[in-house]
């Protein structure tokens, strides 16, 4: 390798992963040292150093849904970022406290259906309970609340 000459970099992060920016104690990174792909003119032993930092765990769950198949809001599903599939746990229960929809899918909707059958809930209010775990955490957050339903 010839003093001087371009060597290119190229920063690829793993999932749940956002590149950041690279650092070199002798040497700066070109065109910019916040782009994952760049060049250090090299002219002597240096450190460089790609960082990274963690995507954001983020969950949104809605609190009203219209199951009427009029193709707007038909269906409740809470969405996010950055959590393992494998550790998912929704519940929806009645005002009874009765289990209307359990699923271990976070692709799985919710219809308004009861037990994944052909019976359809009333328009109430019922609440929720999901668990899941944040990929870059060791243990699952709770979030519990309410759902209102109506067509």
């Amino acid at each position: 390798l010839a003093a001087g000459v371009p060597l290119p970099f190229i920063a690829s992060p793993e999932s749940f992963w956002y590149f950041d920016h690279w650092e070199a104690q002798n040497h700066v990174a070109l065109p910019n040292p916040k782009d994952a792909a760049v060049s250090f003119n090299i002219q002597s032993s240096d450190t460089i150093i790609a960082y990274f930092v963690e995507e954001p765990f983020t969950m949104f769950i809605p609190n009203s849904f219209t199951p009427n198949n009029d193709g707007r809001n038909d269906v409740f599903l809470p969405v996010g970022r950055a959590f393992d599939v494998d550790m998912y746990e929704l519940l929806i229960f009645n005002r009874w406290g009765e289990v209307v929809f359990r699923s271990n899918d976070p692709n799985e909707a919710w219809l308004g259906e009861v037990n994944k059958g052909d019976y359809y809930v009333e328009d109430e209010i019922y609440l929720y309970r999901l668990s899941v775990k944040p990929i870059h955490s060791a243990s699952p957050e709770e979030f519990s609340g309410h759902i209102v339903v109506f067509r």
